[in-house]
């Protein structure tokens, strides 16, 4: 049996705003400071990058402020298989760098275990983000 979809009311669609006239703030849009953010539940379903790497997103969305709803990025990728077609090197360096950023969030959320990335979902924390014009990729760290 498949689960019931979520449902939502609409009194009436010809009323609702167009998402014409909604606008979004990308993160690499948010400038370096610090911002408090909930943790939104992990999808399941792993994703691949570019190098066809398994990772999974967790965004952060942050709560208050300017940027309020803008969701800030954390790739976390999945331990190295060496019988993945696209394993090599630079996996098991985007692992490592992971296993640092789930401990950093597993500490700003007060946890001293995680058995799974949904471990994080509606924790609140506090994200220091910090956009270098020579990175690609921002560094943070949460608190």
């Amino acid at each position: 049996m498949l689960p019931e979809a979520p449902s939502f009311i609409i009194d009436n669609v010809n009323e609702e705003e167009s998402n014409d006239e909604m606008s979004f703030t990308k993160s690499w849009e948010v400038p370096s400071g610090q911002y408090v953010a909930q943790v939104n539940s992990v999808n399941p379903t792993p994703m691949r990058d570019g190098s066809d790497h398994p990772y999974h997103m967790i965004n952060l969305n942050i709560l208050e402020g300017q940027f309020e709803g803008t969701w800030l990025p954390e790739m976390i990728y999945a331990a190295p298989d060496a019988n993945d077609p696209s394993y090599n090197d630079n996996w098991e360096i985007k692992h490592k760098s992971s296993r640092r950023r789930v401990r950093m969030l597993a500490q700003a959320c007060g946890l001293n275990q995680v058995n799974t990335l949904d471990d994080f979902a509606g924790k609140i924390v506090i994200v220091e983000w910090d956009v270098q014009p020579s990175k690609k990729d921002p560094s943070r760290s949460f608190g």
